[in-house]
């Protein structure tokens, strides 16, 4: 039976006391506590902290045994105004940054300033400080080194105020110092160089893009569009080439260094704290097989200290690292740490769930140090005088994040945070404390210093959840559901603000379902939370679930997306369709689904695939064709292409497109770096050409997010804002329109 909804879509309902509009969910309304940026006091538990008022930049130190915050230092509003902020290494001096362009999703330039803190003195890096990137202090706090837009590395000595260059090769094609899209995007790469621990080296990334085919990006801001390239090499392409430069600091001196023969990416490499040694880790083309090598300065020569293989792919989750970690790298597959006396931490899946090991400086096996059928986040700091490790894990469930200690040796593991949630820990550089953020689906962000045992010792920041329920929020309820082979899959449902259980509504699917995701999690905000409460005041149910071959519950789930990652990820959202239509109060011919991204993709394979199921679908930037998306990510899922053409085939929407049914909204930007609009014009072409019906609306010079690509226009800066809420608007409207329980 089905009931007529239409005036419940159209009006919010009458029993909160504030009515959510699309410009609540941008202008700041819902916005949570925190206590933004922080730097620990080195050797200390202590950390500073910074506060803006009219007048000045107002610095703090918090001493967290005696509960006491003192003013350090101001700096001046009038001196430089909007500007971000990094301590030099003795903490003495300020490395100031302004005039930010942003590039890609990490990189971008800026006009660097250093201040120092006694002297209260403010100098520019260099005659010339603008479009600066990779700006870094050296470890002694005596110099600064830069790339340039030339692609060359230089070093300023701040004691003589003075420049040199470091490289001379710099080009378009020839990166010193930086990496170009791919590396940055797929490893989270952009800054390419490396200090020694004594100031004296600086080992660097040259990267070389010559073989790499060009991709037009059209600026539509000019009279006559104007055409820029960028570097981007599509799966099956040519790869750029990495090596490794050595600079001598103090005898000048500079070369390459050999890698090994059977290298093909260097995502990372760290130097071993309080010595001379470079570690240097590679991956081959495929990405299943790993391996951390130690160069000899002296001889240039590569000793293969660990070694990790996969069936499929070796995974590179990045993790935030504080500085008592020493040397640190989770760029490429592992996770490791090379302690100071050599020993190296690193983490692995080889057992099947990602947990940490421990080996020699040689790469002889000490031990493991946890197991079990739960996954390691990340570590979180290490306490080498006690033979601890604390780090962030999955343990109790895949649901939830929590802060746990173990010994060395693998005994004593305990569990640090004990609220149901999520929770990340950074700790102080004693490991004594550390920061915990916590939340959970019905608690906002909340912000304290804890013990390392766990013990609070001050709340930091608190956000009152009664803003949101004045605005008639409701909350997500977990679930699950089962696929057709009867795996559990982990779900959660948000219900319309005055639900009647007696009554139908309309259902929309959210969902990203790529590779190692999650989606469902118990913490504040999980699932787009704000802009769904729009929809749920509107009469909608929200639902998102964890199809198979997405992460949190080992590698033989995450497996499932290996060479057709688009094979489960339908068959399990046509399990989803079939669960939500057993619900009563679900109605079964008004089901929807919409996602940005790889949940682009994800929209489109169920709006053909599963089209039976779903009346209505808005796909947002998707990768539509696997051909059409950058190697390093589509061929660790995929394998390569020459060995999976069958696979690359079924996972493209374009050969599903015959079975394309209901409505469909395309939306991209057309400066989109990440993935590119070809794919929706691909597409577009594709329902026409098979007589199949879709809408489509393209942002000019709109990136990956839907703001403006500064890269395009660096004089005509992102207006994110607007063009997000034209763009909720346009999704609300589609939804009330082809989601409502009207007769066709």
């Amino acid at each position: 039976m089905r009931f007529l909804l239409l005036i419940l879509l159209l009006t919010p309902g009458i029993s909160q006391n504030k009515t959510i509009e699309l410009n609540n969910i941008l202008d700041g309304t819902f916005r949570t506590s925190g206590i933004g940026s922080y730097n620990w006091v080195n050797g200390e538990d202590a950390y500073y902290f910074s506060k803006k008022d009219s007048s000045a930049m107002n610095f703090f130190k918090y001493n967290i045994a005696s509960d006491d915050t003192t003013q350090t230092f101001s700096i001046e509003a009038e001196k430089i105004n909007q500007f971000s902020y990094t301590f030099s290494p003795d903490q003495t001096k300020l490395l100031l940054k302004t005039n930010t362009i942003r590039l890609w999703r990490h990189s971008s330039y800026g006009t660097y300033y250093v201040y120092d803190i006694q002297s209260k003195s403010l100098k520019p890096v260099s005659n010339n400080s603008d479009r600066l990137r990779n700006v870094k202090f050296s470890p002694d706090s005596k110099h600064v080194a830069y790339v340039r837009e030339d692609n060359n590395l230089y070093l300023y000595t701040l004691e003589a105020s003075q420049e040199s260059q470091l490289t001379f090769d710099g080009s378009d094609t020839i990166l010193n110092g930086h990496f170009g899209w791919v590396y940055e995007e797929e490893f989270g790469n952009y800054d390419a160089y490396r200090w020694s621990p004594n100031s004296q080296y600086i080992s660097f990334f040259r990267e070389d893009q010559s073989m790499v085919r060009k991709y037009p990006l059209i600026d539509y801001e000019t009279k006559y569009p104007t055409i820029k390239y960028i570097y981007y090499p599509k799966a099956g392409e040519d790869n750029p080439e990495i090596s490794i430069g050595l600079i001598d600091i103090v005898n000048q001196t500079s070369s390459i260094q050999d890698l090994p023969q059977d290298t093909y990416y260097v995502p990372d490499m760290v130097w071993q704290q309080g010595t001379s040694n470079l570690f240097i880790g590679t991956l081959n083309r495929k990405q299943n097989d790993w391996k951390l090598y130690r160069h000899d300065l002296e001889l240039n020569q590569n000793n293969l200290i660990l070694n990790d293989t996969s069936d499929t792919w070796i995974d590179n989750d990045a993790f935030l690292i504080p500085e008592n970690l020493g040397s640190w790298s989770s760029r490429g597959g592992f996770s490791f740490a090379i302690m100071q006396d050599g020993t190296i931490v690193w983490t692995s899946e080889r057992d099947g769930f990602n947990h940490i090991y421990r080996s020699q400086s040689d790469g002889r096996f000490i031990n493991q140090v946890t197991r079990g059928n739960w996954e390691v986040n990340g570590i979180s700091a290490i306490d080498d005088k006690n033979e601890i490790i604390y780090f962030s894990a999955k343990k109790e469930s895949e649901l939830e994040n929590h802060i746990y200690s173990v010994r060395f040796n693998g005994s004593k593991l305990r569990r640090i945070t004990t609220e149901e949630g999520t929770h990340s820990g950074n700790f102080s550089p004693t490991t004594n404390y550390f920061i915990d953020s916590f939340s959970n689906l019905t608690t906002p962000p909340k912000v304290a210093v804890r013990s390392s045992s766990g013990d609070i010792k001050k709340v930091l920041a608190e956000t009152n959840r009664k803003k949101f329920d004045d605005f008639g929020f409701t909350y997500s309820k977990l679930m699950n559901i089962f696929s057709d082979d009867g795996t559990r899959l982990n779900a959660m449902i948000t219900l319309p603000h005055d639900f009647n259980p007696m009554e139908q509504y309309p259902v929309i699917l959210y969902n990203y379902g790529g590779p190692g995701s999650q989606m469902v999690i118990n913490r504040w905000g999980a699932g787009n939370h704000t802009l769904h409460q729009y929809f749920a005041q509107r009469g909608f149910i929200i639902f998102s679930f964890d199809n198979r071959g997405t992460g949190g519950r080992g590698k033989a789930f995450k497996d499932f997306a290996y060479g057709d990652y688009g094979k489960y990820l339908v068959i399990d959202h046509i399990a989803a369709a079939e669960h939500l239509k057993t619900l009563t109060y679900v109605d079964e011919d008004n089901i929807g689904v919409w996602g940005w991204s790889g949940g682009g993709y994800l929209t489109n394979m169920c709006m053909t695939l599963a089209s039976d199921y779903f009346k209505a679908g808005i796909s947002i930037a998707p990768n539509v064709d696997p051909l059409l998306y950058d190697t390093i990510w589509t061929e660790r899922y995929m394998g390569l292409v020459e060995e999976n053409p069958e696979g690359y085939k079924n996972a493209s929407v374009l050969t599903h497109v015959d079975k394309a049914k209901g409505y469909l909204l395309q939306i991209h930007g057309s400066a989109d770096d990440n993935v590119h609009h070809q794919h929706s014009l691909r597409l577009a072409k594709a329902y026409a050409e098979k007589g199949k019906h879709m809408e489509m609306f393209l942002y000019p010079n709109g990136n990956h997010g839907m703001s403006n690509n500064n890269f395009l226009s660096l004089d005509n800066q992102a207006n994110g804002w607007m063009n997000r809420v034209h763009l909720y608007n346009k999704m609300a409207s589609f939804f009330i329109e082809h989601l409502s329980n009207s007769e066709d």
